[in-house]
């Protein structure tokens, strides 16, 4: 996959985890068609996720230390080749507590205590009108926690969730646990198989030692979870997008229609051309915000902007590969069409396009 684009790797260390995660992705994952019925590729994301975790990627991924620009590349390279293999599963979002960990921001060890996954739970982060879940404390020094938080990515298949909420005006970040526990969640399947969820919290109580960081340690926290989800969710959306052209390419050089190969076709040569450039722009944008994680709100800006041409490129590409394979595009026995619905619930997971649009234009950014 992605031969014939850039290699964007800094080295042999970073090309090592490329084809590490490439080869257990090609090799591992499930088969999305089997004897003409359609498997959706989200349904395995629990499995998936073991699997890298088998891989010990979770380790590789982190760094001791703070959150640095190696971390970030080496994210980006295993985010890309996910979406690129259709592995639809919460590779960074399960990683949020050791993640933080690496920063500091909450205390070291917490979590260990808890059992399974814990998911980043951050709901609609850039919604206009968002409001987080309220805490308040009871008199025995509980928490209690009411509200909702909705479009949870993966939330069903969680065992725990870092969940943004708000005490009297004061920002806190929680490890609620899920198993076990009578607060409710409702499941929402989404397009590429896999499913979102709504929490409903009333009067939900909370033992002290699940606060993990409030005031501006937890605001901190929260943003750069945001971040990193940002990045990965673009990352997941180039590698789409590299993954169908590479489809497109290889089918219009096999095809043969009124007696000439598809490629030969000058219309459709300028059609592959187009997105070949769009995605290498793509995969350009995605490691030069990488290669500036360190720099504060231009890091914020960017990544607002590289989700949208990540989301743009992935979506056109995926639906000009549908087209360049004629009927059999449209069809559920080919998987083209699971790569068009991947991007396009990926593009939404965290903040619709037009959030990330307004808030980019807002952030006056003075880079270019």
């Amino acid at each position: 996959m992605m031969d014939a684009f850039t290699d964007f790797d800094s080295g042999d260390e970073e090309r090592l985890i490329r084809d590490s995660v490439r080869r257990m992705v090609q090799e591992r994952r499930k088969p999305i068609v089997r004897q003409g019925s359609i498997v959706a590729p989200g349904t395995h994301a629990r499995g998936y996720l073991q699997e890298l975790e088998a891989l010990g990627l979770s380790e590789l991924m982190l760094s001791d230390g703070n959150i640095d620009i190696s971390m970030v590349r080496r994210i980006a390279i295993l985010s890309e080749e996910a979406g690129a293999g259709l592995f639809i599963t919460p590779v960074i979002e399960s990683i949020g507590l050791p993640l933080l960990a690496c920063t500091g921001l909450v205390p070291p060890g917490a979590g260990i205590a808890s059992p399974g996954m814990v998911l980043t739970a951050i709901a609609e982060p850039f919604a206009a009108a968002r409001t987080l879940p309220s805490v308040t404390s009871t008199s025995n020094g509980q928490l209690c926690l009411s509200g909702t938080a909705g479009r949870i990515p993966f939330a069903p298949m969680a065992d725990g969730f870092l969940l943004a909420a708000n005490n009297q005006g004061t920002p806190q970040l929680l490890l609620v646990p899920a198993k076990g526990t009578d607060f409710e969640l409702t499941p929402e399947p989404m397009a590429d198989g896999s499913e979102r969820g709504k929490l409903v919290f009333d009067g939900f109580r909370l033992s002290p030692a699940c606060l993990l960081a409030q005031g501006s340690d937890a605001t901190k926290a929260t943003d750069i979870l945001l971040d990193v989800l940002m990045l990965s969710t673009a990352a997941q959306l180039a590698g789409i997008a590299a993954r169908v052209h590479d489809m497109a390419c290889d089918h219009i050089r096999t095809r043969h229609q009124f007696g000439r190969v598809l490629a030969a076709f000058q219309a459709l040569q300028h059609r592959a051309a187009n997105d070949y450039v769009a995605v290498e722009v793509t995969r350009a944008f995605l490691y030069q915000v990488c290669d500036i994680w360190n720099e504060g709100e231009t890091r914020r800006a960017l990544l607002h902007a590289l989700l949208v041409k990540s989301a743009q490129t992935a979506i056109d590409v995926a639906k000009s590969t549908i087209q360049m394979h004629g009927a059999m595009g449209f069809t559920l026995e080919h998987e083209v069409g699971w790569y068009l619905k991947a991007a396009i619930v990926a593009s939404t997971r965290y903040g619709d396009l037009a959030a990330h649009r307004r808030l980019f234009a807002d952030s006056n950014l003075a880079y270019w």
